[in-house]
């Protein structure tokens, strides 16, 4: 492929990446809401139905606007893509929440001790946060495959062949 066809490939991407990450967003604060108002501790589960629920929407808008399944390599690029946004996302919903949960005394007491427990544990941070990464990549990989397939199969069938010829 030329790098003129790889930047229509990402153009196409961009709008669907906003809307995994707009729901990503709403999910995840009305899931952390949810589970702080219940008192109830969140586990990975929670995180992995976050991950899936983004996912599945933002393919569902592709599916229905581009009338066809992501491409091997928008499949790959797009779970990329997201992985990195909802790293990011989340990053940025735990500093917004910490005020929230917590006094600005707390916080300025515990700084000191997470960059400590950070320098100390760095293997540690890193390996977790690569396995993270990976984790959430093969959530989003393949919640894209499956939630393709089902949106696929809800459109009529005269738009999903719309435009090709049939084989003979």
């Amino acid at each position: 492929m030329s790098a003129a066809s790889n930047s229509t490939n990402l153009v196409k991407l961009r709008s669907y990446l906003m809307r995994f990450g707009l729901v990503y967003v709403i999910a995840g604060v009305a899931v952390g809401a949810a589970l702080t108002l219940l008192h109830i501790d969140g586990n990975s589960g929670v995180s992995i139905a976050v991950l899936a629920s983004a996912s599945y929407a933002a393919v569902q808008k592709f599916v229905q606007d581009q009338k066809r399944l992501f491409l091997p390599k928008e499949r790959r690029n797009s779970a990329l893509y997201a992985t990195i946004w909802s790293l990011l996302l989340t990053a940025l919903m735990v500093i917004a929440t910490l005020p929230l949960l917590f006094s600005r005394k707390e916080i300025s007491e515990f700084i000191p001790f997470a960059q400590d427990w950070l320098v100390n544990n760095s293997g540690i941070a890193a390996i977790g946060l690569v396995v993270g990464a990976i984790v959430s990549w093969l959530v989003i990989f393949f919640t894209t495959g499956w939630a393709g397939r089902q949106v696929w199969r809800t459109l009529p069938i005269e738009e999903r062949f719309a435009g090709r010829r049939p084989e003979l």
